[in-house]
């Protein structure tokens, strides 16, 4: 596996068919997935026994400096057993869904018909 340097990761050519992933040799648990339209750092590691892959960013709007820093919390939190893809899967269930949003829309009294408006 190669150091990844910024010309290495603008040089990775996209991927035809699936996702290529690329980790870094300086940062283990750090790399680049690289697919059909783009390319994106992640870091990967491990949470109560489980794998576990976490986004950082397009390559292409954040800097490899940057993601290295994201990649260092992120490998931090997963070592204290903090599951980032978990919460983001509880915060999506939290939200409102559009049919709950119209249906309570179209139970609002003054929304019914002969309501005076």
């Amino acid at each position: 596996m190669p150091k990844l340097t910024a010309q290495f990761v603008r040089d990775l050519p996209l991927s035809d068919a699936g996702q290529v992933l690329v980790i870094d040799d300086a940062l283990p648990g750090f790399g680049v997935r690289v697919g059909a339209l783009s390319k994106s750092y992640f870091a990967e590691g491990r949470v109560k026994g489980r794998t576990r892959r976490v986004t950082l960013g397009r390559a292409d709007t954040i800097t490899l400096n940057e993601a290295r820093k994201l990649a260092m919390k992120a490998l931090a939190e997963m070592a204290d057993g903090k599951d980032r893809n978990a919460e983001l899967k509880l915060q999506r269930a939290k939200l409102i869904t559009l049919g709950q949003a119209v249906k309570g829309w179209l139970s609002d009294p003054c929304r019914q018909p002969g309501a005076g408006i």
